[in-house]
């Protein structure tokens, strides 16, 4: 319809229809098609015709003030748009886990100030799946593999998972843990995850082993905080991502259990992903937050 209005207009100023359809590079016939359509929609004659050139009737004067208006209001709309796209500024929403926004967002918040004084950020800590495509976020942070190919991403980094407990727990608890099946005989505590899998599976010589910790399990949850949390209190064993325990095993206030297998809670090839929109990629301000989160996450993850 709105390309219908310009041919209107175009036609109208020119007062020929030939000189319209050269004006826009289209044909006689395109220009009359699209004149029959809007009379056709308004229910009124628009154009007089004749054989040497065009008018507007009352109705069409009418229309020709409006219209013209209208896209004049649009043009101006464009530009304002435009202009606001060539500056770095306005509100960025980033949605992303709890702790990564935390643990990883947060510290880098006053170097990207200094360099985009302009562009403010709006975090919503969450990690729950929805269409990003038309959600109003304008970037998403996740773990796990990708499904959805229309969405634009840069994988941050990957992380592995560790089997930790405390010594309180294993002083409380004495059946020796020297194999994944010994698990069967402790308690566990089991991260609840976004995905398929529903097993702990460990590997060691080309040797799988799964483990079903929900069974058995003292707690699930979906909030790696609250199993982390229970671990430190001695409530038992988990498997959680590496980015949660490394400072409290740097600290020894947890431990770790069958180091010699590599284990897993959902695949061997975890990352955290920074996800967005086609659309969403072209906004500057976008690209600036997209750019600065993916060069310093990556350094504090090295």
């Amino acid at each position: 319809m709105l390309k219908s209005y310009h041919i209107f207009i175009t036609l109208a100023e020119t007062q020929s229809y030939s000189k319209c359809a050269q004006s826009l590079n289209i044909s006689n016939s395109s220009v009359s098609r699209a004149i029959q359509q809007l009379e056709f929609e308004y229910g009124v004659t628009l154009i007089k015709r004749s054989t040497r050139h065009v008018s507007l009737t009352e109705y069409g004067q009418q229309f020709y003030l409006k219209v013209k208006a209208m896209l004049e209001d649009m043009n101006s709309l464009k530009l304002k748009f435009h202009k606001d796209n060539e500056l770095y500024r306005g509100i960025v929403k980033l949605s992303a886990p709890w702790y990564f926004s935390a643990s990883y967002i947060a510290p880098l918040l006053k170097a990207f100030n200094q360099q985009y004084p302009h562009i403010h950020i709006e975090i919503n800590c969450e990690d729950k799946l929805e269409d990003i495509s038309n959600s109003p976020t304008d970037m998403f942070i996740r773990a796990g593999r990708l499904n959805d190919s229309e969405l634009y991403y840069k994988r941050l980094f990957s992380y592995g998972y560790s089997l930790v407990t405390t010594n309180c727990y294993l002083k409380r608890n004495t059946t020796p843990i020297l194999c994944p099946n010994n698990l069967k005989q402790h308690t566990l505590l089991a991260l609840k995850l976004n995905s398929a899998y529903n097993s702990w599976l460990f590997t060691k010589n080309d040797h799988d082993y799964r483990i079903d910790p929900f069974s058995q399990a003292l707690l699930i949850s979906n909030s790696s905080e609250v199993i982390t949390n229970a671990v430190l209190s001695g409530a038992g064993i988990a498997l959680l991502p590496d980015i949660f325990v490394k400072p409290y095993l740097q600290s020894q206030k947890l431990i770790t259990l069958l180091p010699d297998y590599k284990s897993t809670a959902n695949h061997f090839d975890n990352a955290i992903y920074l996800l967005y929109s086609k659309e969403k990629s072209h906004l500057l301000k976008n690209k600036a937050v997209i750019h600065f989160i993916s060069e310093h996450v990556q350094r504090l993850t090295d």
